[in-house]
């Protein structure tokens, strides 16, 4: 990658993930606050939900403080209170942090 050539070689697996998979927009509600599953770092509010189109809405403040608004999947984010529930990679142990 170092060339600025990807090749799926340069991937790393991560030794957790998140054992919560969401497959309907329809298990978040207005106003809860999530994350993207590979930025839990930056808290995003639910503002709308597409029942129509299985999408979430939601915003955030970006690194200038302006609002930022985007539409993802339901498979893609999630619900800080579900944060602590992670897996080990092998899919046996299940770990939480809570």
């Amino acid at each position: 990658m170092a060339e600025g050539i990807f090749r799926s070689e340069d991937l790393k697996l991560c030794d957790w993930d998140y054992v919560i998979r969401h497959r309907q927009a329809t298990n978040f509600k207005k106003g809860t606050l999530v994350f993207l599953k590979c930025n839990p770092e930056v808290p995003m509010l639910v503002i709308k939900i597409d029942k129509k189109e299985n999408r979430v809405i939601t915003q955030w403040l970006n690194k200038d403080g302006e609002k930022e608004t985007q539409s993802w999947k339901p498979e893609t984010i999630l619900q800080y209170k579900y944060a602590g529930l992670v897996k080990y990679k092998d899919g046996k142990t299940i770990i939480s942090l809570n």
